[in-house]
């Protein structure tokens, strides 16, 4: 079967520096892959300059006329771009402005605001029968307040419209409550506290909706909150076998959007239960819908995992080329990540050399994703739980 999208544009692809793997997949597959970004050309790497038909370097990329004029002078070179991605939660929003620009398949511009505001991800939620925490939009500390008597304390806030736990704390009482209004704070979804952890369904659709692969992946320690707000470690791993409910909530969601030739990244709770009794225990709750590649090298997991190349099936996909489906996932995968203000038990040479085998690949952390995702990561594998959670505590034990 012929390719049906030639010419791909890629925004800022050499960041973080695993996406040049995207641009390195299309263009082993033949597609012309077109680039904007706002790094000069000599910075980027040799796979990613040998990987791209052109790359035009822009003043901003937080500039939409800039970047609509690059994208003009490209369409002009090149002919009709037949795909845009960025891969990167940050310019989903920009992505979808140029789809709509010029006339290309894919999430356009406004309806990306539907998986972008938390507060719209609740309805798609509630459309695919997945459970919801009781939410509102106050506009005003009376508003506020009577949300706060319904649900109680601690309450979850966060910016309706917000990049991954950015500025998301909670709110334990009334006074707190008031000081929240008093900063001029707007813009932000109250939720209700529900107590669990959190999973995850990721995975790949093809251009019939279907799902080509997917996984799960479950925090090891703390999650990404947690870390955000404590600047603490990283470590989570995925499932070597999905859940059933989880599988069937996560692709009635997918259904609910509509979601095509993609990768996908929701969050749930796996719930403690609620106050009300509304949420029982072990009860799946929708937490938030990312319409784009699970971060955090989860991709690279999901390829140990399962040993192959996400990378190459989602270039094929994209591309409209045929694939084949994987066979089934081999090895729970997991990542735990190190920071430098902390002294460990084990230097890293001697955690690589304990992890022997089971090591996929550890690496230095760019410093502007460091305190989420940590300053050192490894990536592990086995095909026993114990032992996955054992080469954690080997990288993150303290002296």
């Amino acid at each position: 079967m012929a390719m049906k999208r030639k010419n791909y544009l890629l925004i800022s692809p050499n960041f973080p520096k695993y996406h040049e793997n995207y641009a390195r997949a299309l263009g082993e597959l033949g597609v012309n892959v077109l680039a904007i970004g706002d790094a000069p050309y000599g910075e980027l790497s040799d796979v990613l300059k040998s990987s791209l038909s052109e790359y035009y370097k822009v003043g901003s990329l937080e500039d939409y006329g800039e970047v609509l004029r690059a994208a003009g002078y490209l369409t002009w070179k090149h002919g009709k771009i037949d795909g845009v991605d960025s891969i990167n939660e940050y310019w989903l929003e920009l992505d979808a402005k140029l789809r709509a620009d010029f006339n290309v398949d894919g999430v356009k511009y406004p309806f990306v605001l539907q998986s972008k505001r938390k507060s719209s991800m609740k309805k798609f939620y509630e459309a695919a029968g997945v459970k919801t925490a009781r939410w509102a939009l106050p506009e005003n500390f009376a508003q506020a307040r009577e949300f706060a008597s319904a649900c109680g304390y601690p309450i979850v806030v966060k910016p309706d419209i917000g990049v991954g736990a950015a500025d998301t704390f909670t709110i334990k009482n009334e006074k707190e409550l008031a000081s929240f209004f008093d900063s001029g704070r707007r813009g932000y979804i109250f939720e209700e506290f529900i107590k669990g952890r959190i999973v995850t369904f990721d995975g790949l659709v093809d251009a019939n909706g279907d799902i080509v692969i997917s996984s799960s992946h479950n925090f090891i320690g703390e999650t990404f909150m947690d870390v955000v707000l404590g600047d603490g470690e990283l470590s989570f791993y995925s499932e070597l076998e999905i859940p059933a409910d989880l599988q069937a909530a996560g692709a009635a969601v997918l259904k609910a959007y509509n979601v095509r030739s993609q990768f996908f990244h929701f969050e749930f709770f796996r719930a403690e239960g609620s106050a009300d009794g509304r949420i029982k225990k072990g009860d799946l709750v929708g937490l938030e819908v990312n319409m784009r590649t699970p971060g955090g090298h989860m991709i690279d997991m999901i390829n140990y995992s399962f040993d192959i190349d996400s990378y190459r099936l989602w270039a094929r996909v994209v591309a409209g080329a045929e694939f084949e489906r994987p066979p089934a996932r081999k090895y729970y995968c997991a990542y735990a990540s190190r920071k430098y203000r902390f002294a460990y038990k084990y230097s890293d040479a001697e955690a690589r050399e304990k992890l022997g085998g089971g090591l996929c690949f550890d690496e230095e952390v760019d410093s502007a994703l460091s305190r989420v995702m940590g300053d050192r990561i490894f990536i592990f594998r086995s095909k026993s739980l114990d032992e996955i959670f054992n080469m954690a505590k080997i990288i993150q034990q303290k002296i």
